[in-house]
């Protein structure tokens, strides 16, 4: 087996997509963390302090981005997308490449089962991911439907009047 085997370069793609949409997932639910946590400071001004931010959840693993998701959403269809993603992001994260490899002279039923799972992990994650982004968009359209109301960061609600 070289880097220019056929089978191995489909496999890199449908590994490497599968991965790029994990990746997209985890990004986009720090977005959605840290736009709620926008939202609410502006609701929040003047009445309490709120000094929550994204940036708590800059290194978070997935396992507490999901956790502080279903804290924030009502879309139970999208958490439990992404929570039966969980499992196969931990494992494809860290053995996705690995496990094509595990065989030295990877045999064709090999090779399809490993492909079969890539592909299978890239279409959950695709789904999860655009049903995320969707999510996203809603929050980020009531964010700008505040009209003339900035949305201010936790961190400048100290300096705010009160």
């Amino acid at each position: 087996m070289t880097n220019t085997d056929p089978r191995f370069q489909e496999y890199v793609f449908e590994a490497g997509g599968a991965l790029t949409f994990l990746q997209l997932i985890e990004h986009f639910l720090k977005l959605y963390i840290d736009y709620s946590f926008r939202l609410a400071a502006v609701h929040l001004l003047g009445k309490m302090p709120f000094r929550f931010t994204g940036d708590d959840f800059k290194n978070a693993p997935l396992e507490r981005l999901l956790a502080t998701f279903r804290k924030l959403s009502d879309d139970v269809d999208l958490i439990n997308v992404l929570e039966t993603l969980k499992e196969k992001r931990n494992f494809f994260a860290h053995k996705g490449f690995v496990q094509y490899f595990e065989k030295p002279n990877i045999d064709e039923e090999h090779y399809q089962k490993s492909l079969s799972s890539a592909k299978e992990i890239k279409e959950e994650a695709m789904k999860g991911f655009f049903l995320l982004f969707i999510e996203v968009s809603k929050l980020d359209e009531r964010i700008m439907g505040l009209g003339q109301h900035q949305v201010v960061p936790p961190d400048a609600q100290n300096d705010a009047p009160r």
